[in-house]
Order: C-alpha cells, then sequence, then structure tokens
C-alpha cells in the first residue's frame, strides 16, 4: 500500500546539463521545422488549386464565349433574311400588299428589328468578354448621332404622344469616339426614357462641352429610379 519512488540522478561529470537540455531543444526545433515545412507545402497545394481553379475557369469562359459568338452569328443569318424577305413584301415585290396584311407585316418587321437587335448585343457582350472589341476612333457630330437615333424613334415617341425638348449648342460640337459604340450607347439611353416614360410624358435632351469633353444630359417624367438603386 505505499508507493515507492527511485529517482536516477547523473552528476555533471557522466552528462553535461547541456546534453541534458538536447532532447528538449531536438523536439522544440523539430516542432517548428515541421510546422514550417507543413506550412510551405500547404501554401504551394493551394497555388496549385487556385491555378489550376483559374485555368478551368478561364477555360470554361473561352468556351462559353465561343458558343455565345458562334450561336449569336448562327442567328442572325437567318433573321436577317426574315427582315429582308418582310421588307420585299411590304415594298410590293410580291404584288399589293392589303392594309390589314401590311400592319401585321410591319409588326413582324419590327419584331424582327428587336430580335437582331438583342442578337448584336450577345455578340457585343462576347468580344468584351474575350477582349476582341476593337474600338474604332473617329471625329463624331454629336448633334448628328442624336438627331438619327431620333429620327428612328420617331414612330415610337408618336405612338405615344410624347414631346421631345432640345438643347443644342449652336457651334457643331465634336468628340473623339467609336460611332457604332457611341450610337449605340447614346441610343440605349434615349430609348429607355421614350420606354419608360409614359404617354404624353416629356423628354429633354440636352448637349454641352464640358471641360474637354462632350456631355449628353437625357431626362424625362419617367417612372425614375427608386433611391435605393441609384447607385
Amino acid at each position: 500500500g505505499r508507493d515507492w519512488i527511485i529517482e536516477y540522478k547523473a552528476p555533471d561529470s557522466i552528462i553535461s546539463v547541456a546534453n541534458r537540455r538536447n532532447p528538449t531543444a531536438t523536439l522544440i526545433a523539430g516542432v517548428i521545422f515541421s510546422a514550417l515545412i507543413g506550412g510551405l507545402v500547404l501554401s504551394l497545394l493551394m497555388a496549385r488549386t487556385r491555378s489550376l481553379a483559374f485555368a478551368e475557369t478561364r477555360e470554361l469562359q473561352r468556351a462559353k464565349d465561343d458558343l455565345l459568338s458562334i450561336a449569336s452569328h448562327q442567328l442572325r443569318t437567318p433573321a436577317t433574311g426574315v427582315k429582308q424577305y418582310i421588307g420585299m413584301l411590304l415594298e410590293g415585290y410580291g404584288g399589293k400588299v392589303p392594309a390589314k396584311q401590311k400592319k401585321l407585316l410591319n409588326e413582324a418587321y419590327n419584331s424582327n428589328e428587336r430580335q437582331l437587335a438583342i442578337i448584336d448585343e450577345i455578340l457585343h457582350v462576347a468580344r468584351i468578354d474575350t477582349g476582341r472589341l476593337v474600338l474604332q476612333k473617329e471625329r463624331l457630330k454629336i448633334r448628328s448621332l442624336v438627331d438619327q437615333i431620333l429620327r428612328e424613334q420617331a414612330s415610337a415617341i408618336r405612338d405615344k404622344s410624347q414631346k421631345i425638348l432640345t438643347s443644342f449648342p449652336k457651334r457643331i460640337l465634336y468628340a473623339n469616339g467609336d460611332p457604332q459604340y457611341a450610337r449605340m450607347a447614346i441610343e440605349n439611353i434615349i430609348s429607355n426614357a421614350i420606354k419608360y416614360t409614359p404617354e404624353k410624358g416629356t423628354i429633354t435632351i440636352k448637349l454641352k462641352r464640358s471641360g474637354d469633353f462632350a456631355a449628353i444630359t437625357v431626362s424625362d417624367t419617367g417612372v425614375g429610379i427608386d433611391k435605393k438603386d441609384l447607385d
């Protein structure tokens, strides 16, 4: 029922203090070294995983962009053909078109125009994502772009009995940019103003020089944007 303890003590003459401390120092150094090696291996594995994930994502993005581009081109070809045939019917190449049929053909023509516009937008997005969008800088007459857009949107404006107010400078205002994409940007803003402004509403378009830039302001009496969505 007793506990017996036997202690062995070696004098410094047999085992020095430094030698007695060696196991502890070795253990601490080993733990630190193992942790460093483990951290390095983990870091390399994580970097490798990120690299593989990035390469896979890039490959998927490229495949998606290629698919979008091919699909858009394939969709555009028959849609353009439909537009041409409808246009020929409206022009009377197939004989005189009764008023009722002409109305239906005009609806079909406008729907086809919207379809082509959507396809164009898909193509533009695909080009931007793949870095294949090339801008052609030219000297543009901004007012001419706005006037052209308003002429094309005239039927939509008439259908809603909307009022267009314009404020343009007397001197011709030039800007450097790509005519296609500059026009697209301005057209999107003006067409949205027409779309989201109720009947008999007012749309105001102002053009002015602001330092080294041309500033276009489009305001309307439409539904507006909720304050929480302004950012």
